[in-house]
């Protein structure tokens, strides 16, 4: 039997790089966007003291010092002082922004800390008191062509953690004799594997675009006498993204239009923990609005939000209110009826992917050389669906489908 005991593993802090995607914050949101990503990082660093871990694995890409400049060495110099206060040891393997051959040799690190090279990998073993507990194997991002293999050990031994930066095929790694890889270079969590053997990404512990959406942390990972582990998000994100759906009728009162944002923010301030929240809402409405409705129901949404949540105490900033399409109801296909047959044709239309959406026929002759020719010819992907589905509504409505029952919404 070995010894329980527990370590953080985080990385792809990016200092140097700044959140992105936003426009019009109230001024006093833009500090915490400013900072996020040094508190986020700092946030990492007093997980690990509070939780009294034994060591801390980083992997890679924390900074890149051409960018980030002096505050984030800076910075680093001071969070490594503060763990090695507390007797923390850090393992540290570098990405593609912060090789180890571009750490400023005036810049001496703690001795707690050990930065593994890029040309080979190295091992340590880490005490506790005179006891060693874990095995740590690392080396720095060296090329995304270069194989990741020598990191694990020729048999088994001792609880193994296998720390570098790139992304790997994970079958192969999950029958190598190593407990725990410590990987970076994704900026969302990722876990394979099971508590034998675990492949583990913690994700940026900040978000930094809406695509980015929902918590960021680090990943404090207990290890038992057994060998098998257990990996738990601590979230550290200074700010947070998140993308929300909302189904609403528009034809019925306002206040009933905005229950449904009421309940959800109410959700979100109780999951969020007091950190500023940056949201995308993203509407399905009933029936069948016409384009320029949808566009007038979205404005009038995200000023009243914006108005009455983003400068609250712990603001939550609607970045942006978009209204899809309306929704049909199945029973309008089913009919044989003239909206029913043109919703046929139209979904049909909608499945046929591979074959290009051509309406110049319907242009007139005398048109057929002008820019007008070149709309008609629509193609494939995402432009034909959005366009056959707001023909759909359209078409819908034209041919009385608001006069029939309320539309249910597809799932």
């Amino acid at each position: 039997m070995g010894h329980a005991f527990r370590f953080l593993h985080s990385g792809d802090f990016d200092l140097q790089q700044p959140l992105t995607g936003l426009a019009d914050i109230p001024a006093a949101l833009r500090p915490f966007c400013v900072d996020a990503p040094f508190t986020a990082a700092q946030r990492v660093f007093d997980v690990a003291i509070r939780e009294k871990v034994d060591f801390i694995v980083l992997s890679g890409n924390l900074l890149d010092i051409d960018q980030a400049g002096p505050r984030a060495v800076s910075f680093l110099l001071e969070q490594f002082e503060r763990l090695n206060e507390e007797d923390i040891g850090v393992y540290w393997a570098g990405g593609v922004t912060d090789p180890p051959q571009q750490w400023p040799g005036a810049a001496r690190m703690p001795k707690n800390v050990q930065l593994f090279p890029a040309y080979q990998v190295e091992e340590f073993s880490h005490f506790r008191v005179d006891k060693p507990i874990a095995c740590v194997r690392g080396r720095s991002w060296q090329g995304p062509t270069v194989s990741i293999d020598p990191l694990a050990p020729d048999f088994d031994r001792m609880f193994t953690v296998a720390v570098s930066y790139g992304q790997y095929e994970v079958s192969p790694l999950l029958h190598k004799p190593v407990n725990y890889w410590a990987l970076g270079g994704s900026p969302h969590r990722l876990t394979h594997g099971d508590s034998i053997r675990t492949v583990h990404y913690p994700g940026s512990p900040q978000g930094r675009k809406p695509q980015q959406a929902g918590p960021h942390g680090c990943s404090l990972v207990h290890v038992e006498a057994d060998g098998k582990t257990r990996v738990q998000l601590v979230p550290t994100d200074a700010v947070r993204f998140q993308t929300e759906d909302v189904v609403l009728d528009p034809t019925g009162p306002v206040a009933d239009q905005r229950r449904p944002f009421l309940d959800r923010i109410k959700s979100l301030r109780l999951e969020s923990d007091d950190r500023p929240l940056l949201v995308n809402w993203e509407l399905r409405v009933m029936g069948t609005p016409t384009l320029a409705e949808r566009e007038k129901l979205s404005a009038e949404m995200l000023t009243w939000l914006r108005n009455e949540f983003g400068t609250s105490r712990v603001p939550l900033w609607s970045i942006s209110v978009e209204c899809a399409s309306g929704v049909l109801s199945p029973a309008w296909l089913a009919e044989d009826t003239m909206l029913g047959e043109f919703l046929r044709a139209v979904e049909q239309a909608c499945h046929q992917d591979d074959v290009p959406l051509d309406l110049s026929s319907f242009i007139p002759q005398r048109h057929q050389q002008s820019s007008l020719a070149g709309v008609a010819q629509i193609g494939m992907g995402i432009e034909k669906q959005t366009l056959l589905r707001e023909a759909a509504l359209l078409g819908a409505q034209l041919l009385g489908a608001d006069e029939r029952a309320t539309a249910k919404i597809l799932t």
